[in-house]
């Protein structure tokens, strides 16, 4: 089935309208990542508001308040258009502050994994499977805002890679001391995506297929992981396959 009524920013962004079109093509670059700002910052607001001062300083840092003022209208007016499209949704900019409203029908892809994060402070509720099965839903899709570059995207994906990888992990310890191996191999592979060659991830991988008894593959694996670990780190993995499946 067509994906509808969305913004999607995992994998990259998206915008669904109701008939399953993806709108984001009708942005140019600049205007993809204001959207993702308001998306982003907003999202974390319990106004879904986001001041205008912190846009314009992730947006365009070290320009004139003049032209800042005229890129930002220029911006604002390409996107409000866009998501105008989603049936009742629009930006309003009142003042210092911009709102996002999006209509009641409209999944915001962002607000759901910000209060998926907050659930997850709970290191007790890593054990929840529908939880768990929501978050996996929408970080498989790939790293945030993935395709989109600037100075302020690559600090919050790699932070909320950072917070993803150690949840995956919680769940990882959960599944393995549950004997439940399967689903610990499948979700330590996640960890891939977001900070290759992570040893943890590939320790789990590794004892879980050992005990699995799919010994073709634990060896498979462990030379993966070598030649990621080297590749990503310039060094030499120190530790051994008998001291991994030794713990």
């Amino acid at each position: 089935t067509a994906t509808t009524n969305m913004i999607s920013v995992f994998g990259g962004l998206k915008i669904y309208d109701a008939a399953g079109k993806d709108l984001h093509f009708e942005l140019p670059p600049k205007a993809q990542e204001f959207l993702c700002a308001v998306v982003y910052f907003t999202s974390m607001d319990e106004n879904d508001s986001v001041q205008v001062k912190k846009l314009d300083g992730k947006l365009w840092p070290g320009f004139e308040k003049e032209k800042i003022k005229n890129n930002r209208n220029v911006t604002n007016s390409k996107v409000r258009k866009t998501i105008e499209k989603l049936r009742s949704s629009s930006i309003e900019t009142n003042g210092e502050r911009i709102t996002l409203h999006l209509d009641p029908a409209v999944f915001n892809e962002m607000k759901e994994f910000g209060s998926l994060l907050t659930v997850f402070n709970v290191k007790a509720k890593i054990e929840i499977d529908h939880l768990i099965e929501k978050f996996i839903s929408i970080i498989r899709r790939g790293a945030l805002f993935q395709g989109l570059s600037s100075q302020w995207i690559e600090e919050e994906r790699f932070r909320i890679a950072g917070r993803i990888v150690e949840i995956i992990l919680l769940r990882c310890e959960y599944l393995y001391k549950k004997e439940d191996y399967n689903s610990c191999e499948e979700t330590a592979r996640l960890v891939d995506l977001f900070e290759p060659a992570n040893d943890q991830a590939y320790q789990y991988r590794i004892k879980s297929l050992y005990y699995l008894g799919r010994h073709t593959l634990v060896d498979e694996v462990w030379n993966t992981f070598l030649e990621e670990y080297k590749q990503y780190s310039g060094k030499e993995y120190p530790g051994t396959i008998k001291s991994i499946l030794k713990d």
